[in-house]
């Protein structure tokens, strides 16, 4: 099973789960108006998740213990999800191919493969670093100023 989105929400993937990605979740921890603007939007009918690797990513960058509070508050609620096995086989092919070229993380891949595994798009303005992942649908939530 991924993550706890199953058993809180009794849903499996489903095409209307947004996955949010590392760069958008630094928008909203920012309080950045138009993701803030973006989330409201979109309702409490629109399930969203994140990543582990994304709320590794996020708590990697706290500076201190009160930060690192506020981090694990914020995205609580959110359900995480986990690559499976064919997401970590896939990942291990992109990356060998992407690394030198791109400059691609490996949490960036681990995250696309993640996504593509769920069969579902990425919430994200990391394109550069995502693009290289094969069948990865990358949506843009709104314009950054």
């Amino acid at each position: 099973m991924r993550g706890n989105f199953e058993k809180k929400l009794g849903h499996t993937r489903t095409k209307s789960m947004i996955l949010v990605d590392t760069d958008i979740l630094v928008d909203v921890q920012r309080q950045y108006p138009p993701a803030i603007a973006w989330l409201k939007s979109l309702g409490m009918n629109t399930p969203l998740a994140i990543s582990g690797f994304s709320l590794f990513e996020l708590m990697a960058g706290a500076e201190n213990r009160l930060q690192m509070q506020r981090i694990k508050k914020l995205f609580k609620p959110f359900p995480l999800f986990w690559p499976t096995t064919g997401d970590y086989r896939r990942a291990i092919q992109t990356f060998s191919m992407a690394r030198l070229s791109h400059g691609s993380s490996i949490a960036d891949i681990l995250i696309g493969e993640t996504a593509v595994g769920l069969g579902i798009p990425i919430h994200s303005f990391n394109e550069k670093h995502l693009s290289v992942v094969p069948r990865l649908e990358i949506e843009k939530p709104y314009s950054r100023i």
